[in-house]
């Protein structure tokens, strides 16, 4: 019994310290990502090949470590995201978010074969193991090309647009749901499970806007070669809108020479580093599919 006791009271203690070094990590997390001390140190260039030796040093983890059992599909993707993070070393912002966009989509493209095709093998032979199956990893890290993306268009701030993005996403959406349900109506026997036949279309519509949608602004934004138009202007205030559920965003409300005004949503970095009364020049791109 003494012997037991002493077990739970250790493993009680070592709950504890994990608990408290989850927290402490977590305060020193929120210091690093939001104090401007240290706005320099991550914003600089041997800052972010230490982070891409680390995230180089998981991908090749999760391809070659033999508990994963990565496909051999995958462990190629995710050897080429590797190498992926080391060339948006040498690229500009416009030519990242394209990278990340076709490396998502390569990734996203061959989970989905891969998929279907190991359900249409475990639907025929019984013996299948399912060994060349997407693995949780891989998928993750498709998800996260598109998050970088996402990342990269939603710190663009657009004034007026005269393409309606939402126009082509939702076509584009409903075609592909409405062949996606063709083709569950006419393989549902590979299907094994019946709630895939009515999750597939769903995902394939909401999947298919988003992606759409992403896919648009990144080439708005990226193949953009046009000089943009110079505004020299005054900020006059400077805020933070927060809530509960939904992150901070960073705003200032700018007035230019003709007396115009408008409020910009900028990164947190520059709102730092701006004040009342700064003169600032803002860059306006008209688009490429503008």
């Amino acid at each position: 019994m003494k012997r037991t006791t002493q077990t739970e009271k250790k493993n009680t203690i070592g709950i504890v310290l994990q608990i408290i070094g989850g927290l402490l990590v977590f305060i020193a997390l929120i210091f690093w990502f939001y104090d401007p001390a240290f706005f320099d140190i991550r914003y600089s260039l041997p800052y972010r090949i230490a982070v891409y030796m680390v995230l180089s040093a998981g991908l090749f983890l999760f391809a070659f470590h033999p508990r994963v059992e990565q496909p051999l599909y995958g462990k190629i993707l995710l050897v080429s995201g590797a190498v992926v993070l080391w060339v948006s070393l040498l690229l500009s912002g416009r030519a990242n978010a394209f990278l990340f966009l076709a490396y998502g989509c390569v990734s996203a493209a061959a989970d989905v074969v891969f998929f279907l095709r190991g359900q249409w093998k475990m639907k025929r032979d019984d013996r299948y193991t399912g060994k060349d199956m997407p693995h949780f990893s891989q998928v993750v890290v498709s998800l996260c090309a598109f998050i970088f993306v996402l990342r990269q268009e939603l710190l663009i701030e657009y004034a007026q647009s005269e393409f309606p993005f939402w126009l082509p996403s939702l076509i584009a959406a409903g075609c592909l749901c409405v062949l996606s349900v063709v083709c569950v109506f006419l393989f549902k026997k590979y299907i094994l499970r019946k709630k895939y036949q009515i999750l597939i279309p769903i995902f394939v519509l909401v999947g298919a806007f988003l992606f759409v949608w992403l896919l648009l602004c990144t080439v708005n934004f990226s193949l953009d070669v046009g000089d943009p138009q110079k505004l020299t202007a005054e900020i006059v205030d400077r805020r933070v809108d927060s809530g509960r559920r939904r992150p901070a965003t960073y705003k200032l409300k700018l007035c230019t020479q003709e007396g115009e005004e408008f409020t910009l949503n900028v990164a947190q970095r520059v709102w730092s580093e701006l004040d009342e009364g700064d003169q600032i020049t803002v860059s306006l791109y008209k688009g490429a599919l503008d």
